[in-house]
């Protein structure tokens, strides 16, 4: 009798683990938004505002990992986006954003609020194009050139 084939060697994709390693992580508790929360607004534009925190070192292998690490949360209130829909579109977008910039981001954690409602007079859809055109160059300048300066700032000033 044959044995059944072998699976392959997960050392195989090793080197596509690794890419995937830097790969933004999501906040998921409560005391991980507050913590977030606590270390002050960043920037704002119209419709967003971004908090960021610097990850805590502890001295652990592991925690110096996770210190290198960039972690991105959404709070979209139904105050503002009163639609499921909505709200899923403009997360997806808040993290296809973060993960599209995540090589010049600095480490640590940011959240993403949204802080007015988009016009439902202009944007008539809940998943409209020009919905996610709007969201996305508001992220962009939130979390791209104009802010990155300032978070370097921020992150420079606390490491002293």
């Amino acid at each position: 009798m044959h044995a059944a084939p072998k699976v392959a060697s997960v050392w195989l994709f090793k080197p596509l683990a690794d890419s995937l390693a830097r790969l933004i992580a999501h906040l998921r508790t409560r005391t991980e938004f507050d913590a977030v929360f606590a270390g002050g607004v960043v920037g704002k534009t119209p419709h967003f505002v971004l908090h960021y925190v610097l990850h805590k070192t502890q001295g652990s292998e592991a925690q110096a990992a996770a210190d290198k690490s960039i972690t991105v949360g959404a709070v979209l209130p139904k105050r503002w986006a009163k639609r499921a829909v909505t709200r899923n579109t403009l997360k997806r977008q808040i993290y296809a954003v973060s993960e599209s910039l995540a090589s010049r981001l600095v480490p640590g954690c940011y959240i993403v609020r949204l802080r007015s409602e988009f016009s439902r007079k202009e944007f008539t859809s809940a998943t409209s194009d020009a919905l996610k055109h709007a969201a996305r160059s508001e992220l962009h300048t939130l979390l791209g050139t104009r802010l990155v300066t300032a978070v370097f700032a921020v992150a420079r000033s606390l490491a002293i």
